[in-house]
């Protein structure tokens, strides 16, 4: 319930945004604005004010600005109606929404990079380098530490994931150390990859848990932990069911688990980087016993945040970002074996939840995402949506001033609105079908 109501809150803000740049080009131009609605009728509130009506409605995915004459010819002769403006009035009106929606992002990045947060530091691990990868071509190795890739240091998985994805099909430069030595390598993502191995074909671990001392004796020995090591991972002997070390806390609790399950000490893997290498320990004796003699430390988290005038600047720079993640996300579904998935209310609502779960500022951060994709759906020269009506502007102009009559464009949006709700209705279903 809670996803529900942080998604429907974060809509509405989206919303309002949107049709206040259409109210606020319309008012300046001099078109009477009838209604200002937040959803879609039938309404539960309204109030007036001045010459609009501001309306609360029941379907709460979307809202709407209804200006004097935007149906018909009969206040084509009034200057306060939409029909009578020219077709760049028009135009500056339609499209006002997708502006406000585009241009919040620059705002909500800016906030987002100027409010202090706490992130993990980590060693980002290559743990598996798929055969005929852009990885293998060119010389990548199991162990090796990615610090830099097209100069961007990296302590998060996250970071590398992006960076990745923004030089799809291009060459791109990692920095990577193995075995204390810096290596340089050329890579190109692919755009088109096997299913599970991504652009790049490697699987990944963030170490955060280091070996800060030992006090056993047998520090030869291949089954026990040595100062410097960095514990990535806790598994079966196999080295399958992997549980992912994010602190000391977690390590203990996941060679417990692994311990209750297990035969032995035998059927436990504890994967650790050393000195450049993945080494699989399997503990002796007691996974406690594994424990007891060395101390552990956590990595520090990093308080990260940004001058406000260089978050400003910064916020252009992920806007563009975000717009070729876009770009080449829509090459891999036309051009390559990407499959096409569409998340309705019900599947934004559910990763809506998961996101807020990670913090106040990650929030924001997707409401800036969905801000973009709004602006960007609204463009789509669909009936009923912005682009549908600035299609019939833009054959106005090139036809030479004739207009479709408005009845029929009436009609062509009467249908477009109609189709948009039940391809509403067919990805719910598909989202509750996901859920079950």
């Amino acid at each position: 319930m809670s996803s529900i109501i942080i998604f429907l809150t974060i809509l509405g803000f989206l919303v309002i945004a949107h049709e206040m740049g259409h109210f606020l080009v319309a008012k300046i131009r001099g078109v009477r604005v009838i209604e200002f609605g937040l959803g879609y009728p039938p309404k539960i509130l309204g109030f007036k004010y001045g010459e609009t009506i501001y309306t609360l409605n029941l379907l709460p995915l979307g809202g709407f600005v209804r200006m004097h004459g935007e149906d018909g010819v009969d206040a084509l002769n009034d200057p306060h109606s939409f029909t009578s403006k020219g077709p760049f009035t028009r135009l500056a009106i339609l499209v006002a929404g997708a502006a406000v929606n585009a241009i919040l992002p620059i705002f909500l990045f800016t906030m987002a990079a100027t409010l202090p947060q706490q992130v993990h530091s980590s060693e980002v691990i290559i743990t598996k380098i798929e055969p005929m990868s852009p990885a293998q071509t060119s010389g990548l190795m199991q162990g090796d530490a990615i610090r830099i890739v097209d100069g961007s240091r990296i302590i998060r998985a996250s970071e590398l994931q992006k960076n990745i994805y923004l030089k799809l099909g291009e060459a791109s430069h990692w920095e990577v150390e193995r075995q204390g030595l810096i290596i340089e390598r050329e890579i190109k993502p692919r755009i088109d990859h096997p299913a599970g191995q991504g652009p790049v074909g490697i699987s990944i671990a963030e170490g955060k848990v280091r070996v800060k001392s030992v006090h056993h004796g047998e520090i030869s020995s291949k089954n026990k932990l040595l100062m410097g090591d960095l514990i990535l991972s806790v598994g079966s002997a196999d080295h399958q069911d992997q549980i992912i070390i994010n602190d000391v806390e977690e390590l203990s609790s996941a060679l417990k688990l692994k311990a209750e399950k297990a035969v032995s000490s035998d059927d436990i893997s504890v994967l650790v980087w050393r000195n450049g290498q993945l080494n699989y320990l399997n503990p002796s004796g007691s996974v406690l016993q594994f424990l007891e003699d060395v101390e552990l430390n956590t990595l520090p988290r990093v308080s990260i945040s940004e001058p406000l005038h260089v978050a400003f600047f910064n916020s252009f720079q992920r806007l563009f970002e975000i717009l070729v993640l876009l770009k080449n996300e829509l090459s891999r579904v036309l051009f390559g074996s990407a499959n096409f998935d569409i998340a309705g209310p019900i599947g934004i609502a559910k990763i809506t939840g998961e996101i807020a779960s990670d913090g106040f500022i990650t929030l924001i951060t997707w409401t800036a995402l969905l801000s973009i994709n709004l602006a960007i759906i609204n463009l789509l020269p669909i009936p009923a949506l912005d682009g549908g009506r600035i299609l019939f502007v833009l054959i106005e102009l090139f036809s030479g001033g004739r207009r479709v009559p408005p009845e029929k464009e009436k009609i062509v949006h009467f249908l477009g609105f109609a189709f948009l709700m039940m391809a509403i209705v067919l990805v719910s279903v598909q989202d509750i079908r996901r859920l079950i």
